[in-house]
């Protein structure tokens, strides 16, 4: 029995291998000149919680090698700073589902108050649907350091949270991308498991180089914290060039 296992595991691991080789199968990496974004967004916040003010911008630069992408960027209102960035690797199969890793770090600092860093790692799960709809899943563990600074000795604190990320994009057009995404974090949020982002809008390329867009925002805080609303209500502007 033993025997007929290990022939049964070989023959498993041959088929892997063999199908790995196939170009059809499995895609590693596109030897291809990567797209390079730089995104400038400006957002107002109708209704703001205590990390954004009525005001905020950031600036985004994301590198995409299909297989491998990586994005990162710098945020600021009146109150609070976040520099971000981080990484996906995911290979390719069957041209239709991509599985992979998720990595991130982000600084946020709130004034002179406290400043935060965490360090993110999941798994990504993607599928594409003949280039019109993209359907993702992520998720994974949030290591957050805060330090307390308000104080004349600081306060360290140490946690980890479980994140989620899923949503899709829809492109009926080559020029016209929709979007709509529901987790407890983005570029330069991370936060508890009861609370829910939930962003959508579109993003429209003018040209080959030039796009603009603009996007929905809410967030939700359930019975798991010490109140039940939406606490944050805004809209985004931003435009992009594309490289």
């Amino acid at each position: 029995m033993k025997k007929i296992k290990i022939s049964v595991l070989s023959i498993f691991f041959l088929f892997f291998l063999q199908a790995a080789h196939s170009s059809s199968f499995v895609h590693f990496f596109t030897p291809e000149k990567p797209e390079i974004t730089l995104v400038q967004r400006f957002e107002y916040n109708l209704m703001h919680d205590m990390k954004n003010e009525n005001f905020g911008i950031s600036s985004i630069a994301i590198v995409d090698a299909k297989e491998l992408k990586f994005g990162g960027g710098f945020y600021a209102n009146s109150k609070s700073s976040d520099v971000a960035i981080e990484g996906y690797y995911a290979p390719l199969f069957w041209n239709f589902v991509s599985f992979g890793l998720r990595t991130k770090y982000h600084h946020y600092k709130y004034s002179d108050v406290f400043v935060e860093h965490n360090f993110l790692g999941g798994f990504h799960l993607n599928f594409n649907i003949h280039d019109v709809w993209n359907l993702y899943l992520d998720m994974g563990l949030i290591a957050k350091h805060t330090i307390i600074n308000a104080y004349k000795s600081n306060i360290n604190i140490y946690d980890k949270v479980w994140f989620f990320d899923t949503g899709c994009f829809f492109t009926p057009f080559e020029d016209w991308s929709f979007f709509l995404t529901v987790s407890n974090i983005s570029l330069f949020e991370d936060n508890l498991l009861g609370v829910f982002l939930f962003d959508t809008g579109f993003n429209y390329k003018i040209s080959k180089m030039f796009s603009i867009g603009s996007d929905i925002y809410f967030k939700w805080e359930d019975a798991s914290v010490p109140f039940d609303s939406f606490n944050q209500i805004g809209a985004r502007v931003n435009w992009g060039i594309h490289f």
